[in-house]
């Protein structure tokens, strides 16, 4: 089973017409929704609404002058409040709110893996500190050359945790 979450109408309506047209609505469940740190009423601004545009962000208008309102959930409470089951893989693309976005889903102890799609190193670097301190590793597979995917995998202990059971030992 697929969920997917897309904030813009015009984008989720495109999606949503997709997964008609490839009779896939019983394996795909889509949601127009944001996914954050905070469960709560918000905003998606947007430069631009037609379907499939990019750059939009819940996180201020920084210079955008559309917007549309958006219920916002982290995915741990999207999973208790909506009974969904819990995914084992998550893909992120999420235009500069990729730390936010995984603080929401880091009370799902079933994710085994989670590809980011981040493009600057400051951004790439907020990623992996989050990642690692919560269990993942950067895998050292890629997806292509130069690509801007990181993809993590969960390790059995998290490196926090390995680093001071190490030091315990002596």
């Amino acid at each position: 089973m697929v969920v997917a979450f897309e904030p813009s109408a015009s984008s989720y309506a495109a999606l949503s017409r997709k997964i008609e047209i490839n009779g896939a609505d019983d394996r795909i469940s889509a949601y127009c929704i944001a996914l954050s740190d905070a469960t709560e009423g918000g905003y998606l601004w947007m430069e631009n609404s037609d379907a499939g545009h990019s750059m939009h962000t819940i996180a201020g208008a920084g210079g955008r002058k559309l917007r549309q309102a958006v219920p916002v959930f982290t995915g741990t409470d999207f999973n208790r409040l909506m009974g969904v089951p819990s995914p084992d893989y998550v893909k992120l693309d999420v235009d500069g709110i990729e730390t936010s976005v995984l603080q929401g889903f880091f009370g799902l102890g079933s994710i085994r893996a989670i590809l980011v799609e981040a493009e600057a190193e400051d951004e790439k670097a907020a990623v992996d500190a989050i990642m690692l301190a919560n269990g993942f590793e950067r895998s050292g597979r890629r997806l292509a050359p130069g690509t801007r995917n990181l993809i993590y995998e969960k390790t059995e202990t998290p490196p926090a945790y390995r680093t001071a059971a190490n030091a315990a030992q002596g």
